[in-house]
């Protein structure tokens, strides 16, 4: 209940922010039709509705009002895939100094200050790698202000397809540091993974699950890690492929070490433990 009421004042002042910077006076009599809106306050009779295509833009001071409502949803989105978040900076909205999120690009949305202008997503990626590129980012927020959004997380994972000989699901069982490891590795189709992972011992078993998107770049399986046991993170590794062969998969982690696990059918799970059990 807390974090709800945290998360609903957060919304309230991002939505005064939106809307309480240099706000443009509200148009009357500008009806709403589907995802774009016809001007017809200035229309003669027999000539057609002047039709807003480019959602980025506005078609007069209502639209850019709810663009800014839709901005707030964007960046809801943002937070909940474990994104940023954003603050006001005059007619723009930036991730601040030392908001900056692992593995996220700098992000900053610029508003438009007159009905000529227009909607702006700015994306800088410090690192290496970053979880969302700066067309992927553009193109979900264009959804978001076309009124049709797409969600962040069912667009972060590239599909490697069905018969891509990794599709599965892959069980391992080691010995670390004395304790026995078990993990049960899903690599789906659509380019995600979930992983399922408990450590015994002799007092408790430790479980855990951690889920984000996989793929394979020339002999790396890259595994870039977006939630572990519901909460948002973000990392990537990266395991150098050994061999795969029928059942059998063996991977070199950064250290060296060799993991092997073996393929097992759909219905597989690992199973609950007898003992008390401590969740990561």
């Amino acid at each position: 209940m807390r974090q709800w009421l945290g998360q609903a004042v957060g919304l309230s002042v991002v939505i005064s922010a939106l809307l309480g910077c240099n706000q443009l006076p509200v148009s009357q009599g500008t009806p709403y039709t589907g995802n774009t809106y016809a001007n017809t306050s200035a229309t003669q009779p027999g000539a057609s509705p002047a039709v807003v295509v480019d959602p980025q833009r506005c078609a007069d001071e209502v639209d850019c009002q709810l663009k800014r409502l839709r901005t707030v949803v964007f960046l809801g989105d943002v937070a909940r895939a474990g994104g940023p978040r954003l603050v006001r900076q005059g007619e723009s909205m930036v991730t601040p100094a030392g908001g900056m999120v692992e593995g996220w690009p700098q992000l900053r949305i610029d508003f438009p200050t007159s009905l000529s202008g227009k909607f702006v997503i700015q994306s800088d990626c410090a690192s290496e790698h970053c979880r969302f590129d700066a067309e992927t980012l553009r193109r979900v927020y264009r959804s978001h202000l076309a009124g049709e959004p797409q969600r962040l997380k069912e667009v972060a994972c590239k599909a490697p397809g069905a018969t891509h000989k990794l599709v599965g699901r892959w069980y391992e069982e080691r010995e670390l540091d004395g304790k026995q490891v078990k993990q049960l590795l899903a690599l789906n189709a659509d380019g995600r993974f979930q992983l399922d992972y408990q450590v015994h011992d002799v007092s408790a078993v430790d479980v855990g699950q951690e889920s984000g998107c996989w793929s394979q770049q020339g002999d790396q399986q890259v595994l870039e890690t977006t939630e572990v046991s519901g909460r948002p993170v973000y990392y990537r590794d990266s395991y150098r492929l050994v061999e795969q062969r029928g059942d059998s998969l063996v991977l070199e982690k950064a250290d060296g070490a060799h993991s092997t696990a073996r393929r097992v059918h759909a219905g597989f799970a690992l199973q609950e433990p007898d003992g008390p059990s401590v969740s990561f």
